[in-house]
C-alpha cells in the first residue's frame, strides 16, 4: 500500500518525467484511477497489520475486533465502490478480499485462546465478537475457568480448615456448611459469580488505555479475573521484529560497504 501511496504522491513528477525523456511507456488515467482504487481498498488492511505487528501491547485481545472492524471496512468499501465504480480494479479488488478474509478467519472467535483474551480485555468484552452466540459461547467458557479457580481457593481453604477443626461428632458436617454456604446452584461461588457479573456489567476503558495497566488496577477486585487476564491477555509472537532486523541491517550493510 505504502508503495502505492509513494507512486501516486509523485504522479505529477512521474507525467513530467515521462513526457520530458520522451518515455515509450507511460502510466494511463486509467491506471492511475486503478492505483486510487487499490490504495483506497488496502488502506484498512495496511491499519489492521501495522496494529497486529506491535510488540509492546497486547495484541491477542484485538484480533477478533479487528476482524469485525475489517469486515464491516469491506463491506461498507464494497457499497461505496458499487454505486461510483463497479468495474473498476478497487471494486474488483475488495471483492476478492472479502472471500480471502471470510476463508481464512471465519472461525477466529473459536479460538479459545482469543476469545477469552478478547473478553478479558475492558475495552472490548462483548463489543469485541461480531457474532453475539459466539460471545455467549465465550462467557460461559469464562464462567467455567472461573468456576475452576474458585474450586481450586476453596479446596485450599478448606484444607486449612480441617488442619484447625477440632476433632468431634460435628466435624464433617461443619464442614459441608461451609462449603455449602459458598456455593449457588449452579457450582460458581457466589464471590466468582459477583466478580464476573461486575466486570461484564461494568463501562468499556478508552481503547487508548492499557488493559494490563487497568488490571493492575482492579486486581483486588477482580481477584479471580486478574489471574485469567495474566494468563490470556499477551503478544502472539510474530516474524515482525525478526523482518525489521533483516531489513534495517540490509539498509547498513551493502555491497559498497564490503
Amino acid at each position: 500500500m505504502l508503495m502505492f501511496q509513494h507512486f501516486k504522491d509523485l504522479k505529477a513528477a512521474v507525467i513530467l518525467c515521462m513526457a520530458s525523456e520522451n518515455f515509450k511507456v507511460e502510466v494511463s488515467r486509467q491506471e492511475w484511477d486503478a492505483i486510487a482504487g487499490i490504495i483506497t481498498v488496502l488502506k484498512p488492511f495496511y491499519e489492521v497489520t501495522v496494529e497486529m505487528s506491535g510488540e509492546k501491547y497486547v495484541t491477542s485481545s484485538i484480533c477478533i475486533p479487528m476482524r469485525k472492524l475489517l469486515l464491516h471496512a469491506a463491506m461498507t468499501l464494497e457499497a461505496e465502490l458499487l454505486h461510483s465504480n463497479p468495474g473498476g480494479m478497487g471494486f474488483k479488488l475488495i471483492t476478492k478480499m472479502q472471500v480471502e478474509l471470510n476463508k481464512h478467519f471465519n472461525h477466529i472467535e473459536e479460538v479459545e485462546a482469543l476469545y477469552l483474551a478478547t473478553l478479558l480485555d475492558p475495552r472490548f468484552k462483548r463489543l469485541g465478537f461480531k457474532n453475539d452466540g459466539k460471545a455467549q459461547t465465550a462467557i460461559d467458557q469464562l464462567k467455567k475457568k472461573v468456576f475452576d479457580l474458585t474450586n481450586q481457593a476453596e479446596d485450599k481453604t478448606v484444607k486449612t480448615s480441617q488442619a484447625t477443626v477440632v476433632n468431634s461428632i460435628w466435624k464433617t458436617f461443619d464442614l459441608e456448611v461451609e462449603r455449602r454456604n459458598k456455593k449457588t446452584k449452579n457450582g460458581m461461588t457466589l464471590a466468582g459469580v459477583a466478580e464476573l457479573a461486575a466486570y461484564l456489567e461494568g463501562s468499556n476503558i478508552s481503547r487508548s488505555f492499557s488493559p494490563k495497566l487497568w488490571w493492575n488496577q482492579q486486581k483486588d477486585m477482580f481477584p479471580t479475573l486478574f489471574k485469567l487476564a495474566r494468563r490470556y491477555l499477551s503478544v502472539p509472537g510474530s516474524s515482525v521484529p525478526s523482518e525489521r532486523a533483516f531489513l534495517a541491517a540490509g539498509n547498513i550493510i551493502t555491497v559498497a560497504c564490503c
